[in-house]
Parts: structure tokens; C-alpha cells; sequence
């Protein structure tokens, strides 16, 4: 009987339930423009500071992996880590890539891009990867 007249549905409580959640985004349009008020308004960005940070960052090793092969790079990693030196810095010691290959494999725009960092711009067949194993 109380199904055939709806009483077991949430019609009756849709308002309740829509005024609730406006108010919830009231709340949070409230809350974000004040964190865009009060901390992101006036940032700048350290481009400098961000380049150095990149340059220092081990972690960029992984997108030399399709090029250089998995044992290699970790080969990079462990002694980038070990003498605190910049990935480049031990890559050209280690004679692995050239310069003009590493600008182009480690550029930040193509590591953040789909794909493997630097394929298009080195002219590498199919998938990309060169391995050296």
C-alpha cells in the first residue's frame, strides 16, 4: 500500500537534499576564493630555483630508461645518488648521450607531454625506444 502511493521513495526529500547541497557549495566556492585571496594571489614563480631543483632531481632518470635501458639507468641513478652529482653531470662522465640528445630527452615540456620524452624530436622508429642492454 505505502509503495503504491510513493511514500517509499526520495521524492519528498529532493528539496532537502538540493538545499543542502547548495549550500555545501556555497561553503566551498567560499573556502577556494579565499584560499585564492589569501595564499595563491601575488605568487611568483622561481623559474631559476625550479630549474635547479629539476636539474638535481634523480627521479628525471626514468625518462632515459626507453634510451638507455632499465640496468643502465639505474646504473645513472645509484651514482648520481651516491655522489650527489646531477643527473647530466654523471651521464656525460659516463659518455652515454650526447648533450644535444640530453636537452632534448630531459626537456621538462617533454617529459610532461604523453608519450616517451624526446622520440619525436630524435627521429627514433616505431615506439621509440633504444635499448642498451
Amino acid at each position: 500500500m505505502a509503495a503504491s502511493m510513493g511514500q517509499l521513495e526520495l521524492n519528498a526529500f529532493l528539496p532537502v537534499i538540493a538545499h543542502h547541497l547548495l549550500d555545501s557549495l556555497k561553503i566551498m566556492n567560499n573556502g577556494v576564493q579565499a584560499f585564492i585571496d589569501l595564499c595563491i594571489s601575488g605568487m611568483e614563480v622561481d623559474a631559476k630555483r625550479c630549474e635547479q631543483i629539476l636539474a638535481r632531481s634523480i627521479g628525471i632518470v626514468s625518462a632515459l630508461t626507453p634510451y638507455l635501458g632499465y640496468n643502465r639507468a639505474q646504473e645513472v641513478y645509484v651514482r648520481a645518488r651516491e655522489e650527489e652529482k646531477e643527473v647530466k653531470e654523471v651521464l656525460k662522465e659516463m659518455g652515454l648521450l650526447s648533450t644535444e640528445d640530453l636537452e632534448k630527452i630531459l626537456n621538462p615540456r617533454e617529459m610532461t607531454r604523453p608519450g616517451i620524452a624526446g622520440s619525436k624530436s630524435l627521429d627514433i622508429p616505431g615506439d621509440g625506444a633504444v635499448r642498451h642492454e
